[in-house]
């Protein structure tokens, strides 16, 4: 009797599966017949139509792991980050080494914050995977924004070998080895950047900075007045050229540029501020107080415009105010508003 049971149930398996089979074939086919679908509408730009035949393809066929790739790779491109994260995590569970999926999962990661494990998805990628460039990439770039500039710069050059025409690496290599005080070395590496793109506004800015920091004055001022070029409208680089120049004691043309930020944006507030200081220095306290009185309007929490206002009002002889300027610069943290202070407000 157990014999025969057991017979009948192997008869039973074998009747079954040969139910199962063609089902599960024609399963397969459909599943591929829409993930090619898919294909052929995403090659026609027709977004909503790729979606809408990749889903019907993993509808029939849960397992097929390139139809998860493509949908995930096409959510991710509609900036839909939560539901290609779900897609990529889906196919790692299926194949837990499937090219890029590491990859583009560590994107969407790093573009979240989680910088440390967006890392461990590009350091997978980089061990199966030693042919793409970008994981090193986008390795390196963390390891930078973590300021270990060492094995940033290591993983960077090792995506160079793979792709040595990408003008961003370079960069980035630029400024790894600027922050490592290298300044001959970042300088190379950024004009590299520059050969593959010459037109690219960053790139310049990176070189201006970095021949500021080196003192190299007149490389500096080139650099800056390309940027500026470059970049057109950008009161962040006019108000930077500014600051430059107000450090370097040109103070007329320092005010030209931080005007010409405040044209570009009425409300940019470091500009604003910094109008205000150029102004104490050229003696012209009066319209420093308007700017002064404005940057405070639009934040009453920063102690340097305060010990600035002090400065404008002792000058225009006020001298009660000017100390409660002082005193509230004190307050916030200014530790030069106490000489002010001890200085000038005696009792």
């Amino acid at each position: 009797m157990m014999r025969l049971y057991g017979i009948g149930l192997f008869i039973f398996f074998w009747m079954n599966l040969g139910v199962l089979i063609p089902a599960l074939a024609q399963s397969l086919a459909e599943g591929e017949k829409y993930y090619q679908e898919g294909l052929r509408y995403w090659q026609e730009k027709n977004e909503s139509a790729a979606l809408e035949y990749f889903t019907k393809a993993i509808m029939v066929n849960p397992s097929l792991d390139k139809a998860y790739y493509n949908r995930g790779l096409l959510l991710f491109r509609m900036k839909e980050m939560e539901l290609a994260l779900a897609d990529f995590d889906k196919l790692l569970q299926l194949r837990p080494f499937f090219p890029k999926a590491h990859y583009y999962r560590g994107v969407i990661k790093f573009q979240n914050g989680d910088l440390h494990e967006a890392y461990e998805d590009f350091e997978i990628e980089c061990r199966n995977h030693p042919e793409y460039f970008e994981p090193f990439y986008m390795a390196g770039l963390i390891l930078g924004v973590l300021e270990e500039y060492k094995p940033a710069s290591r993983l960077i050059k090792q995506s160079l070998q793979i792709n040595p025409d990408y003008a961003s690496a370079w960069h980035d290599l630029g400024v790894c080895f600027w922050k490592l005080h290298q300044t001959d070395s970042a300088v190379f590496f950024i004009k590299k950047a520059i050969q593959i793109h010459p037109n690219n506004p960053q790139h310049a800015y990176t070189l201006a900075r970095i021949y500021e920091s080196a003192n190299e004055t007149d490389k500096a001022l080139k650099q800056y007045e390309r940027t500026i070029f470059l970049y057109g409208n950008n009161p962040a680089i006019k108000n930077s050229y500014g600051a430059f120049l107000f450090s370097i004691g040109n103070y007329m043309q320092a005010l030209e540029y931080f005007t010409k930020a405040l044209h570009d944006s009425a409300s940019y507030y470091p500009a604003l501020v910094n109008r205000g200081a150029t102004l104490i220095e050229l003696g012209r306290f009066e319209e420093a107080l308007v700017d002064i009185e404005e940057a405070l309007a639009m934040n009453e929490q920063d102690g340097i415009v305060y010990l600035n206002r002090g400065i404008a009002l002792e000058n225009l002889f006020m001298w009660e105010e000017a100390c409660r300027s002082w005193q509230q610069a004190l307050q916030l943290g200014v530790a030069k508003a106490g000489e002010y202070l001890r200085k000038q407000c005696k009792k």
